[in-house]
């Protein structure tokens, strides 16, 4: 038996075959339209978006890194408008400042909370409806976390190692954000999760996931 008669006997029929073709011309151009009606490309559609991998909490996409009064764009505003894509923000344009401790008894200004976030760190925050009891378990939590750092500061120069750690992602920040939904939010960059009752076992997941990680650090 020749090659060629061997191969034509193993082939489906022709009109099946005819059939598989057309179902899969017609798979093409329905999956071409529905990518056309969303405005993306083909290959975005098919291949997932960079630093979108699996972990903890919701994922934003990144607004960029820019620094307010240098690589921003001017804004009328000053950036005090801006409209970042998650709330509590993480990631976007932001100012090149560090806070002096870990943990803060003041809000925070969102561009500064974004700095944080750039360089790795995790921030827990909470609302103004946030019991002194949630309060005092947030705190102690990032406390356990941040305690060998603690131990290295000097009453001359109390903020000196707080800059260090955070701009080596190594820690975990608290701070009220008084006007958000959730009583407790984790953020870490492109990475938020909102709830209102106290779990140290979802906070341990966010803060190992993130904290450190290179996905989240400003490249």
């Amino acid at each position: 038996m020749h090659f060629n008669e061997q191969r034509e006997r193993s082939l489906p029929p022709v009109g099946l075959r005819w059939r598989w073709s057309a179902a899969w011309a017609l798979w093409i151009v329905v999956a071409v339209a529905a990518v056309a009606g969303t405005k993306m490309s083909l290959w975005d559609a098919l291949v997932p978006a960079a630093g979108a991998q699996e972990g903890p909490g919701q994922f934003f996409p990144s607004q960029g890194h820019c620094h307010m009064g240098e690589s921003c764009p001017p804004r009328s505003d000053n950036y005090d408008l801006y409209p970042y894509n998650s709330d509590p923000p993480t990631s976007g344009p932001h100012e090149e400042r560090f806070p002096t401790t870990f943990i803060s008894d003041a809000a925070l200004p969102k561009r500064i909370l974004v700095h944080i976030l750039e360089h790795g760190n995790v921030e827990i925050l909470y609302n103004k409806d946030a019991s002194p009891e949630l309060i005092k378990k947030l705190r102690d939590y990032a406390m356990q976390y941040d305690f060998r750092f603690w131990m290295l500061q000097t009453p001359q120069s109390p903020g000196a190692d707080v800059g260090e750690q955070l701009e080596a992602a190594q820690a975990v920040f608290v701070a009220p954000y008084p006007n958000m939904t959730h009583k407790i939010a984790l953020a870490a960059w492109t990475r938020l999760d909102a709830f209102d009752a106290y779990d140290q076992g979802r906070i341990d997941r966010f803060v190992k996931a993130w904290v450190g990680n290179a996905q989240n650090a400003r490249q």
